[in-house]
């Protein structure tokens, strides 16, 4: 846990996490739980993931929705961990992932970057639900 903010919207959880090593590159990624005053214990949390870094546009949002769903929302940020390859981001990393598989004859199947990117999305449910269920009993 890195931060925990509290006003009258709700708690903020601030967490930064380490999801793999993938082509030798450590994955950190920070993960934000919004969790509303006015939500219920339940089994259901909004997840979004963007490949920037938080921010207070986030915090506004994240906030605001979790508000008006009645649920947790959980951000989660640098899916992909970019920019990476000379500088690229989003779709030309991605490009290039599949060009460096492809240049290998398909044989080392690590290098598609959408598995890491999916594995990175999956690692973060944990702290995700470990934040959302002791936030609920905190509220």
């Amino acid at each position: 846990m890195k931060n925990t903010k509290k006003n009258d919207a709700g708690t903020v959880y601030e967490l930064h996490l380490v999801s793999q090593k993938w082509e030798g590159i450590i994955w950190e990624h920070g993960l934000v739980v919004f969790n509303p005053t006015n939500a219920k214990p339940a089994s259901t949390m909004l997840l979004l993931n963007t490949g920037g870094n938080p921010g207070g546009q986030f915090f506004i949002l994240g906030l605001e929705l979790a508000k008006r769903i009645g649920a947790p929302v959980a951000v989660l940020f640098n899916i992909p961990n970019q920019p990476l390859y000379d500088g690229k981001k989003e779709d030309a990393l991605i490009a290039e992932t599949f060009v460096r598989f492809l240049d290998g004859s398909g044989k080392d199947e690590d290098w598609p970057l959408l598995f890491p990117m999916t594995k990175a999305s999956a690692r973060q449910w944990t702290p995700s639900k470990i934040s959302a269920r002791t936030s609920s009993k905190r509220n």
